[in-house]
């Protein structure tokens, strides 16, 4: 019985201790700032959806990344342009990309678009195809 108690205590003594921190070397942290200053790599189809214009009588065409969920394309935040996705229609292609919430810049859109776009949802930039 004394070595039960023996034993419990020490193991609740030495987990109880605080632990000593470890820190990551600053070439480690560079290479996670880098990452995440310049987005992380996904792979996915690029697909058309029609929208329908703030008017509703006609459609407009909007590009979306889709990797499982469907992300709009912001052109005007992204380092490629449209006519470099299109090559990739329809394709499984990798990426390098940043998600992000918000209104999808007005520059990206047309004036129709901007209309019926008021609400906040997911959007993707995309800084490079790999």
């Amino acid at each position: 019985m004394k070595n039960f108690i023996l034993i419990a205590s020490s193991i609740l003594f030495f987990s109880c201790t605080p632990q000593k921190n470890v820190t990551s070397s600053t070439t480690t942290s560079s290479s996670v700032s880098d990452q995440t200053s310049k987005g992380v790599e996904m792979y996915g189809r690029v697909i058309v959806k029609s929208k329908p214009s703030a008017n509703g009588q006609s459609e407009v065409p909007s590009y979306y990344f889709d990797d499982g969920v469907s992300y709009q394309i912001n052109f005007a935040k992204s380092k490629v342009s449209k006519a470099d996705v299109q090559k990739y229609l329809n394709k499984d292609i990798d990426i390098v990309g940043e998600v992000k919430i918000g209104d999808v810049s007005s520059s990206n859109l047309t004036k129709s678009q901007v209309e019926s776009s008021s609400k906040e949802e997911s959007y993707i930039i995309i800084y490079s195809i790999l």
